[in-house]
C-alpha cells in the first residue's frame, strides 16, 4: 500500500509538471531544508534529486510537502549625472543612418543604436525598477526504493504561488534606455520566480559506490508573427497573427552525482549538472506597413525583387546556469549519549564564463568561473535534528566599469534548520523549519568613457558616445554632437548592496 501511494504521488506530480529551472536552487536552495547549501553532501529526502541523486540510496520512502519565502530588500544607488553628459533634442533632426551602427558584420563592442533625446525617454528618471521582492513557494516531494535499497527514485517540485513562471526581459547598456532605463541585479529577480521540476533515478552498485542520474526540463516557444500596418501614423490600426509553438523535450538538462563510502561514516560525493534553462524564446516576425514598400528588404541576387514584408527576429532565455561541478565530504562522528555530529564541506565550480544573459548574448567582459564553498554541521539523534550551513558566493560578475551593468555582489550567508519526528506504528512523521540569511556585499562601481579627441585607448568595454561628432554638408560640427553624449543608466556609476532572508517549514510521511 505505501509503495503504491507514493507511485500514485508521483505519477499525479508529474502530470502537473511542464518546466523547470534550477536558479532558485542554487541560489537559496531548498528554503525549507536545514542545510539548503549542502544538499549536495547530506541526503535529506527527494530534493536530493536535483542535488545528488546517488543520495536518494539509503532513504527511506517518503512524501514531502513543504513551503517556503525569499524576501531581498535590495540597494541600487544612482551616482549624480551631469546634464551636459545628456544626450540633447537636436538629435531628433540628425540622419539616424549615420549615427546607427548595427548588423552581422558590426561587433558588439562596437554596436551603437540612435538614442532618443534624454528629455523624451519613457523613464526619464534612471532606476524606475524596484529589486526588492518577496516570494513564496509550495515544496512537493517524493521518493520510493525497491531491492532492498538498491534501487530508488524520486520526483521533486517547487511551484511558487504569484504566478508559474516569471521573466523580466532588460538589456544590461544604453539599450535599456528605450524601456526600463534601470538596473538589475542579474542573478536574482525573475531567476527567483519560475517552476522547478526535476526527476532522477539512483542505483548501488556495491557496499561502498553509488550512482545516480536526475533531468532538469526547461520549456522552449516559438512564435511566428504576422503584423499588417494599415496606417503607421496610428499603432491602433494593427491586425496580428501569431502561432505560437510550445516545446519542452529540447531543453532536456541531464545531471549526475556520486556517493563513495571508504569507510564507515564517511562519505565522499560528486556531481555534474549539464547546462539547462528555464525559458527560451525565439521569435520571427513579418510586418507589412501600407506605404513602406521601398522598406521590404531587397533580394540580394535579384535587386529588382522586393519581399512583401518587414522581417526581424529576437531570441531571449531565462534562467540560465552554466555547467556545475562539484564535490564534497561528510563525517559522521560516534555516537556519544544517544546523538551523533556530522561535519560536511563542499565546493560548487561553475562556468561562469559562458553564460548568456536575457538576450541570449554574451557579457562584452568575460565573467570568471567560480568556486563555491559551503559548511555545516548537522547534530541528530533519534527524536530530532539540527542543522547549519555557511557559504559564499564569489561573483563571476567582472567590474562594470564600462559599457556594460551586470549586476552582482559577492554574498555571505548562514542558514538554520531543525527537524523533529514523531514516531508511529506504520510510519513516521517529520516536521521541520529552516532560516537563512544572504549579505549582499557593498559594491561601488565608477564608470569609464572615451572624451571627443582622446589620445587614449579606450577600455574593450567603454560607455559609448551615443551621439558622436557629425557634420553637415559644409563641414560644419553640429554643436550637441561635440563631446560625450550618453543615456546609458549605469553612468557615471551607482553602487550596489542587499540582504536576502530566506525560510520554510516542511512535513513528511516516512513509511
Amino acid at each position: 500500500m505505501k509503495r503504491t501511494a507514493c507511485l500514485v504521488f508521483l505519477m499525479l506530480t508529474l502530470a502537473t509538471a511542464t518546466a523547470s529551472a534550477a536558479s532558485l536552487f542554487e541560489t537559496i536552495g531548498s528554503p525549507d531544508l536545514m542545510h539548503p547549501f549542502n544538499l549536495r553532501v547530506i541526503g535529506l529526502g527527494p530534493e536530493s534529486a536535483y542535488y545528488n541523486p546517488a543520495l536518494l540510496i539509503g532513504q527511506k520512502d517518503q512524501i514531502k510537502l513543504g513551503f517556503g519565502m525569499s524576501a531581498g530588500e535590495m540597494n541600487i544607488a544612482y551616482m549624480s549625472k551631469d546634464p551636459g553628459y545628456n544626450v540633447p533634442g537636436e538629435i531628433r533632426e540628425r540622419n539616424s543612418n549615420l549615427i546607427t551602427k548595427a548588423g552581422p558584420d558590426i561587433s558588439r563592442e562596437d554596436t551603437r543604436y540612435t538614442p532618443l533625446p534624454t528629455e523624451d525617454l519613457i523613464n526619464r528618471q534612471r532606476g524606475g525598477y524596484d529589486p526588492d521582492f518577496l516570494n513564496f513557494y509550495t515544496l512537493l516531494g517524493g521518493s520510493m526504493s525497491w531491492f532492498d535499497g538498491w534501487l530508488a527514485a524520486a520526483l521533486y517540485i517547487e511551484l511558487p504561488a504569484s504566478q508559474l513562471t516569471g521573466q523580466v526581459p532588460y538589456y544590461p547598456d544604453e539599450r535599456d534606455q528605450f524601456f526600463g532605463n534601470s538596473l538589475h541585479f542579474e542573478l536574482l529577480g525573475d531567476r527567483l520566480e519560475s517552476f522547478h521540476m526535476v526527476a532522477a533515478l539512483a542505483g548501488k552498485v556495491g557496499d561502498w559506490l553509488s550512482l545516480g542520474i536526475g533531468a532538469t526540463v526547461g520549456v522552449q516557444a516559438v512564435a511566428d508573427i504576422g503584423v499588417y500596418v494599415a496606417d503607421a501614423s496610428n499603432p491602433e490600426y494593427l491586425l496580428f497573427d501569431p502561432s505560437i509553438d510550445v516545446h519542452a523535450l529540447p531543453l532536456l538538462a541531464p545531471h549526475f552525482g556520486f556517493v563513495i563510502t571508504p569507510i564507515e561514516d564517511l562519505q565522499i560525493t560528486g556531481t555534474l549538472h549539464l547546462p539547462n534553462l528555464n525559458f527560451d524564446f525565439d521569435l520571427d516576425v513579418d510586418i507589412q506597413v501600407r506605404g513602406f514598400d521601398d522598406l521590404y528588404d531587397t533580394d540580394p541576387n535579384d535587386p529588382t525583387k522586393h519581399e512583401k514584408w518587414l522581417n526581424a527576429g529576437l531570441r531571449t532565455n531565462y534562467g540560465n546556469d552554466p555547467l556545475r561541478f562539484a564535490l564534497g565530504v561528510r563525517y559522521t562522528f560516534p555516537e556519544i549519549k544517544g546523538w551523533r555530529i556530522g561535519l560536511m564541506a563542499n565546493a560548487l565550480y561553475t562556468m561562469w564564463s559562458t553564460y548568456r544573459d536575457r538576450h541570449a548574448e554574451k557579457p562584452l567582459d568575460d565573467w570568471h568561473d567560480t568556486i563555491k564553498p559551503a559548511f555545516g554541521v548537522n547534530v541528530a539523534s533519534e527524536e530530532r535534528e539540527f542543522g547549519l550551513d555557511w557559504t559564499y558566493h564569489m561573483s563571476p560578475v567582472p567590474p562594470q566599469t564600462g559599457r556594460s551593468n551586470y549586476v552582482d555582489n559577492d554574498r555571505v550567508a548562514v542558514a538554520l534548520g531543525y527537524t523533529e519526528y514523531f514516531k508511529f506504528e506504520k510510519f513516521t512523521l517529520a516536521g521541520g523549519v529552516s532560516v537563512q540569511t544572504q549579505v549582499l556585499i557593498k559594491e561601488t562601481t565608477t564608470k569609464t568613457r572615451v572624451e571627443y579627441d582622446d589620445s587614449t585607448d579606450a577600455p574593450y568595454n567603454s560607455v559609448v558616445d551615443e551621439y558622436p561628432e557629425l557634420t553637415d554638408a559644409e563641414g560644419d560640427v553640429y554643436p550637441g554632437s561635440i563631446g560625450f553624449q550618453t543615456n546609458n543608466p549605469g553612468y557615471p556609476g551607482y553602487w550596489t548592496r542587499g540582504i536576502i532572508f530566506g525560510s520554510g517549514i516542511y512535513v513528511k510521511f516516512i513509511f
